[in-house]
């Protein structure tokens, strides 16, 4: 993305394209080979309408929907109007808060995109602090689908169903990235279970992401980086289209649970740094699914209850 257009004038997504996942006009898909940009689902070509001002969407990819990119300085721009670059922020006035469908531009790629790079438009949901509340008697707090730089320090919990950074798949777009959960405590981790919860996801498939152990499920664990759409070991179904790290760049630290509870890490989770996390009176401890993580993942001055084995998974 490169420096602000003429006039700071936004690009218009046409309003009958615009971003929703159930019409597949979220995820784009970049050829390097061609220079083009198409929707990943439905294979309209992204391109400039006549007039240079609205971006617009349609089914004919030529020569005049070509892309460049320019690997020296990052920049991303339609080759018919060299400097007209993709940027992604909230709508400028005059348009209305909830008009998602108008980006402007913002800055460059920071990382070099390739013929398997896919470029997403979504809101941005982040930059919030769940700081110093006490929550009882409750469920899971959950950072739920797209949550970036969100903080959570210094809350105590009682008797509620967990704190986690929980990431969709939705091909790529719902993803939690540089969330911090710091010095929070749980004073006692029992409650009442995900209502939901089977215990045998095989007596019906439908229902499998709702089990013990499953990637919907928090507990017996309490601090959670985790995923759905990951497909097997943990669930029986395929995983997604897209494979990435939803969840990247998530802290645990300082944490304190007194009892019934823990910290689980899986899914397609990466870059995770699970450090000085005190656990006691607790059949769990500290357990990474390495066979769903992406890497990156550390772990290192914890204290874990005597007698529970280094990593254990109770359902494995």
């Amino acid at each position: 993305m490169c420096g602000k257009q003429k006039n700071d004038e936004p690009l218009l997504l046409d309003h009958t394209d615009a971003w929703t996942s159930a019409y597949g006009t979220a995820a784009f898909a970049w050829d390097s080979a061609t220079g083009q940009i198409t929707l990943a689902k439905s294979g309209k070509c992204a391109t400039a309408a006549a007039n240079g001002q609205t971006l617009v969407l349609t089914s004919s990819c030529s020569a005049a929907t070509q892309w460049t990119y320019d690997a020296a300085t990052k920049r991303f721009a339609f080759a018919a109007q060299p400097g007209r670059c993709i940027g992604v922020t909230g709508p400028p006035p005059p348009a209305p808060a909830s008009d998602l469908t108008r980006w402007v531009v913002n800055r460059a790629f920071s990382v070099e995109l390739d013929g398997t790079s896919n470029v997403t438009i979504m809101p941005y949901i982040g930059q919030i602090a769940f700081n110093g509340n006490r929550y009882a008697d409750g469920g899971e707090v959950q950072f739920y689908a797209q949550a970036l730089g969100v903080v959570a320090a210094e809350n105590t919990f009682e008797r509620t169903g967990g704190l986690s950074a929980w990431a969709r798949g939705y091909s790529g777009k719902d993803a939690n990235l540089r969330n911090s959960f710091i010095d929070n405590e749980v004073l006692e981790g029992n409650h009442v279970w995900n209502y939901n919860t089977h215990p045998n996801p095989g007596e019906d498939p439908s229902l499998y992401p709702y089990f013990p152990g499953g990637s919907k499920t928090v507990e017996p664990w309490f601090f959670a980086s985790l995923t759905n759409e990951q497909g097997p070991p943990i669930d029986p179904s395929p995983k997604g289209d897209f494979d990435g790290a939803f969840n990247r760049f998530i802290t645990f630290r300082g944490n304190k649970v007194h009892s019934n509870g823990g910290i689980v890490v899986r899914g397609t989770s990466a870059n995770v740094l699970v450090e000085r996390n005190v656990i006691k009176d607790s059949a769990v401890g500290i357990h990474v699914n390495y066979s769903t993580t992406q890497g990156g993942i550390v772990i290192r001055n914890n204290v874990e209850p005597p007698g529970v084995p280094d990593n254990f998974n109770p359902y494995a």
